[in-house]
């Protein structure tokens, strides 16, 4: 640091006295400059790291509500019967194999439903388009011609 002044120092007084006063002003306005932009970006960070926390306030804000909710609820319905109450205890009495059974329907009639689907969105897409491809590449061939999909009988 110590020889960039010198340095400077050395310049500035080798340049004649108008010159020297115009090349201090220069250098006086951009460092008010970068002074300036320096304390708007630190506004800008200090906004932003406030935001930030606010954010995190918010979500946790939103978390200790829905328990203290709950806690209320447990509490205004301790020593009740409810229809929750009945449903817990039916949950419960079902036997965990019977459980397995229902979700491994579930899951299996969805993805074979998802897969359905896919297979005829894929069908309806790209059938006609390869067609016309196979044609342009080959137009003697006729083992290609566009099909129907079942999808546009229905």
């Amino acid at each position: 640091m110590e020889k960039d002044r010198t340095w400077l120092s050395k310049l500035l007084n080798s340049l004649p006295a108008t010159q020297r006063d115009h090349a201090i002003q220069e250098i006086n306005q951009r460092i008010s400059q970068a002074e300036q932009t320096f304390k708007f970006h630190r506004l800008v960070l200090f906004v932003s790291h406030g935001a930030d926390s606010l954010k995190v306030l918010a979500r946790l804000g939103t978390l200790v509500l829905i328990f203290y909710f709950g806690y209320l609820s447990i509490t205004a319905l301790a020593g009740r019967t409810t229809l929750a109450d009945v449903a817990i205890k039916w949950a419960v009495n079902v036997r965990f194999s019977e459980w397995v059974a229902w979700a491994a329907a579930s899951f299996s009639s969805a993805a074979w439903a998802f897969t359905w689907r896919s297979k005829k969105r894929l069908e309806k897409n790209n059938l006609p388009r390869l067609a016309e491809t196979e044609k342009e590449l080959d137009p003697a061939r006729t083992s290609s011609a566009p099909r129907k999909s079942k999808l546009e009988d229905e």
